[in-house]
């Protein structure tokens, strides 16, 4: 992980902006959308963070919850780590009533693996070569039921850590190469236009102007890391 940049695109709509902990020393990457409060989203960057570093500087250290054998042992960190975000976001904020939950992208680059966690959005893209756009993973936004790229509504989460005192969710991994890029945006729905853009040499200006003049009244919060 060389560099993040982000940005928010503000409309008339409300869409909160997420909470960032980018310790790219690390390579450790976690981006927390607030819905309700914003304790869940801070919380649950602490923790993420906080927990994963501990488990890699203590190999033997204790888990409550089960590792999947199918994991290395960072990918099972990082999942464990989101776990233990979860459980204390709902026992502390949420076991009586909903105040907080967040959706949540949680990446780790180990060697030449990078693993990650996704929970709602952002959407996450691979630009590969500068030639081509992958989608990697991706969360449709609640409020495509309601909307139209021309009739739009506020966004709504379709998925939130915090919520309940247990979540699913699936550990991906890629190996990265180099000068690779990757998109991370929050929106209703995907930009068609951006798929047909020169990315020899995208950055964060290029991909912000192309995305909202597809429809200037829709909101979106992006960011690009590059490797």
């Amino acid at each position: 992980m060389k560099s993040f940049v982000f940005r928010n695109y503000s409309s008339q709509f409300y869409k909160p902006q997420p909470v960032i902990n980018d310790d790219l020393e690390r390579t450790l990457l976690t981006i927390a959308t607030p819905w309700g409060s914003k304790s869940g989203a801070n919380k649950s960057t602490e923790i993420i963070h906080n927990f994963y570093l501990s488990a890699r500087g203590d190999q033997e250290a204790t888990s409550p919850f089960e590792r999947m054998r199918h994991l290395s042992q960072e990918a099972n960190d990082l999942r464990i780590a989101v776990l233990f975000a979860n459980e204390k976001i709902y026992n502390e904020d949420n076991n009586d009533e909903y105040v907080t939950g967040c959706e949540l992208v949680s990446m780790v680059q180990v060697g030449n693996e990078v693993h990650f966690i996704q929970v709602g959005q952002p959407a996450i893209y691979l630009i590969r070569n500068g030639i081509s756009l992958l989608p990697m993973a991706c969360h449709l936004d609640m409020s495509m039921n309601s909307s139209t790229e021309k009739n739009l509504i506020s966004p709504m989460p379709s998925k939130l850590i915090g919520l309940e005192k247990t979540i699913d969710f699936s550990v991906h991994t890629f190996v990265p190469q180099v000068r690779d890029k990757i998109i991370f945006l929050s929106r209703t729905f995907a930009p068609s236009k951006i798929f047909n853009m020169d990315f020899s040499s995208v950055n964060l200006d290029s991909l912000t102007i192309e995305i909202s003049r597809e429809n200037p009244n829709n909101p979106f919060w992006i960011g690009l890391l590059e490797f």
